[in-house]
């Protein structure tokens, strides 16, 4: 079987904040490696254990896959840098590790005619479902950088990122403050802590599994919404106040 290409790395930032070390696949194919210096790119193959560092971009011209591993703020200079190396990008397969970035960050890249897509690590799934975004040509790149067995990937296209991460935000931070909401409510009632939590649990695993299986036909406008509104105001103004306003919001969204 012919050996496929090598895979290029730029990296930057702490390799703990990506998935490099979980992708056994792209590590295993792994060739040059490119970071702010060359003391860092040798840090970073040290680390794998794989790969060799070099000092200029020109030894990823015979690269498949060129991964960017690197903060967000600095993504933009890295691919103006890389775009300005004179590759030619026309059957490669540029990748980005972000979890907000999009592809459209690869433009430079796409414009000298590569396949570009951002990847990342759905939250919750300890790295066995991941989501890509960009061309569907470039996920043909991507997926050999996976594990075979157990990993998941979705692809959603070019510019769509940004809708799934509006419902992480929803069923991370949002819903946090929906549930620092209840437990102060219950702790206004006078409930233990840990009879709160276990009310908390139960009500919420069966909102989530009745809207799995009826959509918004499941939802209910909360009944005698003023009265509880008028108490909360008098013990917890602010958390009355979110109660009011998200409440009011829920149903314009359930219709």
């Amino acid at each position: 079987m012919k050996k496929p290409p090598p895979v290029a790395l730029i990296c930057a930032g702490k390799l703990t904040d990506t998935p490099l070390t979980r992708l056994r696949a792209l590590v295993e194919r792994l060739g040059p490696v490119s970071s702010s210096s060359l003391r860092v790119a040798s840090r970073v193959v040290n680390t794998l254990r794989a790969g060799y560092p070099v000092s200029d971009y020109e030894a990823f011209q015979d690269c498949s896959v060129v991964v960017l591993s690197v903060p967000d703020g600095a993504a933009v200079d890295f691919v103006g840098d890389l775009a300005a190396a004179g590759l030619d990008w026309s059957k490669k397969f540029a990748v980005l590790f972000s979890t907000l970035l999009e592809s459209d960050t690869l433009a430079p890249l796409a414009a000298a005619g590569a396949h570009t897509v951002s990847l990342c690590a759905v939250g919750g799934f300890d790295g066995r479902l991941f989501l890509a975004e960009g061309d569907r040509a470039g996920i043909a790149g991507v997926r050999p950088l996976l594990p075979a067995r157990d990993v998941k990937l979705m692809h959603v296209p070019r510019g769509h990122k940004a809708f799934y991460l509006a419902a992480a935000a929803c069923t991370g931070p949002l819903l946090a403050s929906v549930l620092i909401c209840a437990g102060e409510c219950l702790k206004l009632a006078g409930l233990a802590a840990s009879d709160a939590s276990g009310i908390m649990l139960v009500q919420a695993q069966k909102t989530t599994r009745a809207f799995l299986n009826a959509g918004k036909k499941m939802y209910q406008e909360p009944a005698d919404l003023e009265r509880q509104i008028a108490v909360l105001r008098e013990h917890k103004p602010e958390i009355a106040q979110f109660f009011e306003q998200s409440a009011k919001l829920a149903g314009g969204i359930a219709r």
